[in-house]
């Protein structure tokens, strides 16, 4: 088997690519913030993750104007919520009023 090595054009191109999905999927950006915190250790992808980012792009959109996730530690939520929250605070949004609160 060969391995292809990329063109920096191309290389560029996915870095782009992914820099775009990153941004505009939220739970594969979790899923990439879970490999920065958490390096070497496997991520393993469950409904739960599903749930939580279904919640907040709701509370993002409006729908939800309170919102409490109550989870046993080691569930993601410290790096789902506050990434949310973070990531809309430094964009434009719709609702600029709207303040995030996030804890440990």
């Amino acid at each position: 088997m060969s391995i292809k090595k990329f063109t920096p054009a191309e290389l560029e191109a996915f870095e782009r690519v992914m820099r775009n999905a990153l941004r505009n999927d939220f739970y594969a950006f979790v899923e990439k913030a879970f490999q920065a915190v958490s390096p070497g250790e496997p991520f393993l992808p469950n409904w739960h993750l599903d749930a939580i980012c279904h919640a907040l792009k709701r509370v993002e959109a409006g729908e939800i104007k309170r919102l409490i996730i109550l989870m046993p530690p080691r569930n993601l939520k410290s790096i789902c919520a506050p990434e949310r929250s973070s990531a809309s605070a430094t964009t434009p949004s719709s609702r600029p009023s709207t303040p995030a609160i996030a804890g440990p």
